[in-house]
């Protein structure tokens, strides 16, 4: 139980002791299991306004009369209250997410100084926040939509299909990983670290990617009414990860008393990190057909998910079969491509350092480095 500080030292403490004892399989074998409950969250304030999205007047805002038309402009009035356009309504029972965290690990020094962990780390979060826009048309171009017969009073082009977020805390994740690690400690002046992980992250919502980047106040792809076939792969899964590091104090070539030669040839280190990993997951989207929203269809007649394999650099224009996929049309039609369904390519990259110490004196030192950025590109 390390729930206190006092009972973490003492752990620590007994971890530490297991070096000063004989050598042995047993001192160099250790398991670690582990679970917790987090809210790593800010809280979501107590107070809400109530938002029901089956009533029209469910809208927080000052009270107004007369009927809407091309003459009140924006704000609008609905239900007998000003509501403005684009606006984000905090839901009547958002609530502030939290993590169940676990892992169970082995950790094995199978020869001296170096170290074997294998270890299953896994977690599930609740209550994530998350945005549905209750006015996303379910026609083409916008035309129909669940507040369209209020907003055809308004003669604002584009009015009809305008966006009303409500923000949830309904959304769910899980992430379970198999983790290795082999690190060995500096001996014979090499430290190096090699770390596989082969992960999954599933979640209903990782946000949205727009022009700017990943919008976490946007409705994500698809019908929100349901959310149907958002369960899928995260945004960010990455299927597979390595990752080598290294660093290197080469030995030294000259013992004598010249000062230029052991200058020269003394106190050199290398180094350097590669990371290999999956590409990330994205989804075909429709470019036409409902104005907001929509995945792509599948053509009828093709098979598979459309993925292709091959050299990437010769696939550059034609990264997937693009002849697999329709625009999704007709009422109600959001896709039938499920989100996350392809995977972008694999990226390698290494990093390279050369570094000279210059020594003039025991406390002083001067240091050349020569540093080598994504190496082999």
């Amino acid at each position: 139980d390390v729930d206190q500080i006092e009972q973490a030292v003492r752990l620590e403490q007994h971890l530490e002791a297991l070096a000063r004892q004989p050598e042995s399989t047993a001192r160099n074998t250790v398991v670690v299991a582990g679970g917790g409950f987090t809210n790593p969250f800010a809280p979501i304030p107590s107070v809400q306004g109530p938002i029901d999205t089956g009533n029209a007047s469910f809208f927080p805002g000052t009270s107004c009369t007369g009927a809407p038309g091309s003459t009140r402009g924006l704000p609008f009035c609905l239900g007998g209250r000003q509501v403005a356009v684009q606006g984000i309504y905090p839901g009547r029972n958002l609530r502030t997410p939290y993590v169940q965290q676990y892992s169970l690990g082995f950790q094995w020094e199978f020869i001296k100084d170096t170290q074997l962990e294998v270890s299953y780390v896994g977690s599930q979060t609740r209550k994530l926040q998350r945005f549905k826009n209750v006015n996303q048309p379910f026609a083409p171009n916008g035309t129909t939509s669940p507040f369209g017969t209020i907003l055809s009073q308004i003669t604002q082009p584009g009015l009809n299909s305008f966006s009303v977020t409500v923000q949830e805390s309904s959304a769910v994740a899980s992430y379970n990983s198999l983790q290795a690690t082999v690190t060995r400690r500096l001996s014979q002046g090499l430290q190096a670290l090699v770390s596989y992980t082969w992960a999954h992250a599933i979640d209903e919502y990782s946000g949205q990617l727009t022009s700017l980047g990943t919008s976490d106040v946007s409705p994500d792809f698809g019908d929100q009414a349901t959310f149907r076939g958002n369960r899928a792969t995260a945004d960010f899964d990455r299927r597979q990860r390595l990752v080598v590091s290294f660093v290197y104090d080469l030995p030294k070539l000259y013992d004598g008393d010249n000062f230029a030669l052991k200058t020269l040839a003394n106190n050199w280190q290398l180094s350097g990190v590669s990371i290999f990993q999956t590409g990330l997951p994205f989804t075909v989207v429709s470019s036409t057909g409902l104005s907001d929203g929509a995945r792509a269809s599948y053509a009828t007649g093709g098979q598979g998910n459309g993925s292709l394999s091959g050299d990437v650099r010769r696939r550059l224009d034609r990264y997937f079969d693009t002849s697999r996929f329709v625009p999704s049309t007709g009422v109600g039609n959001f896709g039938t491509v499920g989100r996350n369904t392809l995977r972008g390519p694999a990226q390698s990259n290494t990093d390279f350092s050369i570094v000279k110490f210059i020594v003039f004196q025991e406390r002083y030192r001067a240091e050349f480095r020569t540093e080598f950025f994504n190496i082999f590109n």
